[in-house]
């Protein structure tokens, strides 16, 4: 028996999925502990309707960056991956990556500043932010070059500069939110998330300047249309996940706030807050090292073993998770939040299911990215994305708040349906 769990313990430490979540465990259990700290901030001081409020801002966000970046961030991840040894091809990648995310947030400062107006009232329904949202458009470059930046130090497996980078934003966002709320209640939160990425750009050019790779000239290398469309064929990706995505999350908070009033949007953002507070230690650790990784594996057979490996370390994890959180959800929305949030529990269970399947189709999706299948992975997001909203308008007369659970769960069965039928058919594993 003893023998037996030495032999487990040894192997779970030759894990490389398990190494690479050790290395990142400092920056994922402080971003948790922070998410936490500022979501019970938040929810004592500006309550539910402000809870709906911010995370609407947040959703804009990051539409907008990932416009501003081109939508090409796994892309130099999965590029940088694959010619870390190869100078001149790296250096193309770095080079026009840079181009594109200039042409880009230019192209969307641009674009607010001249709706900003109608933005504010879409957002906010009143003018008053106005102020706020040109401040971020004019530090948006700065947004789109951290996400680059980061992007860089993943792809080359730096992966110290790249925790410490993001212990740096856990540490601004704490003191920034709560301090700038605390003098200024709502709109101090939303000033916060408008400048908190262009600082910390500052601290993520400061790991680039001592890279091994490092030259100021490898950034002015010359445009190469190949290489930019290469990048850009991931722009879709992004684009169906991180532009897609928020926008119908926009949406959805939006037919809540009209047919169920603002404060029980704000229940179901606590609810979607919590869900990514717990997925930020598998998110990151994928991210990580789940797609470079898959990149650099040519054998389908290989591939499903990686696929087996990483399920057998994640599924115990999140089954774990989701157990804990439904066991104690009174307990966890008291102390995250107040006790007014926790007739969030109603529609618990559901949303609890879709979550797991979450986490099923996030494995099966970074392999579409990994081996490029980009349209398919397009096609399969923006599909679950219009399921996601029509049951949501389909059943909220009916159903109240548990619409909003329901379609949850049913998007995320579909997205991950979908990517096993796929994966199987396209002879991704063997």
């Amino acid at each position: 028996m003893i023998s037996n769990i030495k032999k487990l313990f040894n192997r779970l430490k030759k894990n490389e999925l398990i190494r690479v979540g050790s290395s990142t465990s400092a920056a994922n259990v402080l971003k948790m502990a922070v998410g936490i700290i500022v979501q019970k901030f938040i929810a004592v001081q500006l309550g539910p309707s402000g809870i709906a409020m911010i995370t609407q801002f947040q959703n804009y966000i990051s539409i907008t960056t990932s416009f501003a970046t081109g939508g090409i961030g796994q892309g130099i991840v999965k590029y940088i991956s694959e010619f870390r040894d190869d100078k001149k091809e790296r250096n193309k990648i770095i080079s026009n990556a840079v181009y594109i995310s200039l042409f880009c947030s230019l192209f969307v400062a641009i674009i607010q500043f001249i709706f900003i107006k109608r933005i504010s009232v879409q957002l906010f329904t009143t003018v008053e932010f106005v102020p706020i949202l040109a401040v971020y458009g004019v530090t948006i470059f700065l947004f789109a070059l951290n996400n680059v930046l980061i992007s860089l130090l993943n792809g080359f497996g730096q992966i110290k500069d790249y925790v410490v980078s993001n212990i740096s934003r856990s540490i601004l966002h704490l003191f920034l939110t709560t301090v700038l709320i605390w003098f200024l209640g709502l709109e101090g939160a939303l000033w916060s998330l408008s400048v908190l990425q262009s600082i910390v750009c500052l601290v993520t050019l400061y790991f680039i300047f001592r890279s091994k790779w490092y030259n100021i000239k490898i950034f002015f290398s010359g445009l190469d249309w190949v290489t930019i469309r290469k990048l850009l064929a991931f722009s879709l990706v992004a684009f169906s996940s991180m532009v897609f995505s928020p926008y119908t999350d926009i949406e959805i908070r939006n037919l809540i706030i009209e047919q169920l009033g603002v404060d029980q949007a704000g229940l179901y953002d606590a609810l979607v807050r919590l869900s990514r507070t717990y997925f930020t230690i598998i998110t990151m650790s994928l991210s990580v090292y789940y797609v470079p990784k898959l990149s650099s594996i040519k054998d389908p057979i290989l591939i499903r073993k990686e696929l087996v490996n990483t399920s057998k370390i994640i599924f115990p994890i999140i089954i774990g998770v989701l157990l804990l959180v439904y066991l104690f959800s009174d307990l966890i929305f008291t102390i995250l939040y107040t006790s007014e949030f926790t007739s969030i529990k109603t529609i618990l269970p559901t949303f609890l299911i879709g979550d797991f399947f979450r986490c099923c189709a996030m494995i099966l999706g970074y392999l579409f990215i990994a081996k490029a299948k980009t349209t398919l992975f397009i096609v399969i997001s923006i599909a679950s994305l219009i399921i996601k909203f029509s049951v949501v308008f389909l059943t909220l007369p009916f159903l109240a708040l548990q619409a909003a659970s329901l379609a949850h769960f049913s998007s995320l069965i579909f997205r991950f349906l979908s990517y096993l039928i796929m994966t199987l058919k396209l002879r991704l594993i063997e």
